[in-house]
């Protein structure tokens, strides 16, 4: 939520992938009233939840209206604790889809989803894109899952990490069409060492495309470097270091015998790095 409202689409693409490993495909964005939009052929929403949420909602069957739902889809009591407002967010969700397998119903969502700007080829396909994978959800068999965290240094769910031991073999079995990469991928830390503005977001986005995870993004110190560094600490990661920059286009692989605990293969972007047209930081 926060990579959305800080870079938009991109960087939200960016986080998800680089957290799981997989292509997520296209995102559309709506604003509140969008939301109520496709909400309303579906309201009053029939909602079961399975557990409590706060002191306002009672275990067991509810009734939405499409504003009703809206708000509990993006807010949650201040007794609630985020994590768990994902109970809610999986039982309007999991209703919603219930109600719009019928082809009425559908076509009148369909009308409501956003227009993609017809000299944006991408925008239009992408939206044609989310509207077959809505109908399929809406008309197929459909799971839904939690990642598995690592609680061990934090009791609060809302703190915790996704458990990295476990999380491959979970999305490998869910999603073996759009892996990004299988098995462990190399840590890339990735540094601004030029100073340009937004450098290092579409850099991450090329590195986790190609199968990297990027576990930490800074500036350097100074401003001054002027070829991008490629390093490697041992000689198993030299190959991941080559990679990156076939990936990126530049770079000078080098080795650093002082490793690091934070990643394997640390990258420091020059000023001989101009990122691609395609990643943009523009505010949805």
């Amino acid at each position: 939520g926060e990579a959305l409202r800080f870079g938009g689409r991109p960087l939200m693409q960016t986080a998800i992938a680089n957290a799981l490993a997989v292509d997520i495909g296209p995102i559309l964005v709506l604003d509140d009233a969008q939301l109520v939009s496709v909400l309303e052929p579906t309201a009053p929403l029939d909602v079961r939840l399975r557990a409590p949420i706060g002191n306002d909602l009672e275990e067991g069957p509810h009734s939405f209206s499409a504003q009703e739902a809206a708000d509990r889809l993006v807010k949650y009591p201040t007794d609630t604790p985020e994590f768990q407002h994902l109970v809610t967010v999986h039982a309007i969700t999991d209703a919603w889809l219930n109600a719009i397998g019928s082809d009425e119903v559908f076509k009148q969502i369909e009308e409501r989803i956003p227009q993609a700007p017809a000299e944006d080829a991408d925008a239009v396909k992408d939206r044609k894109e989310i509207i077959g994978i809505l109908r399929a959800l809406a008309k197929g068999e459909r799971r839904f899952d939690t990642v598995p965290l690592d609680t061990s240094n934090s009791p609060d769910l809302d703190s915790s990490r996704i458990d990295t031991n476990k999380i491959g073999p979970v999305v490998e079995r869910a999603f073996p069409y759009a892996l990004l990469s299988s098995g462990v991928r190399p840590r890339v830390e990735i540094l601004n060492g030029a100073g340009g503005i937004a450098i290092t977001p579409p850099a991450s986005a090329r590195l986790v495309r190609a199968g990297f995870q990027v576990v930490l993004t800074g500036i350097k110190p100074s401003f001054d470097q002027e070829e991008t560094q490629i390093l490697y600490y041992v000689d198993e990661h030299r190959a991941g270091a080559e990679r990156i920059a076939a990936t990126l286009g530049i770079g000078k692989v080098l080795i650093n015998r002082k490793p690091v605990q934070v990643a394997d293969i640390p990258v420091v972007l020059g000023a001989d790095y101009v990122p691609a047209p395609e990643f943009s930081l523009k505010r949805e």
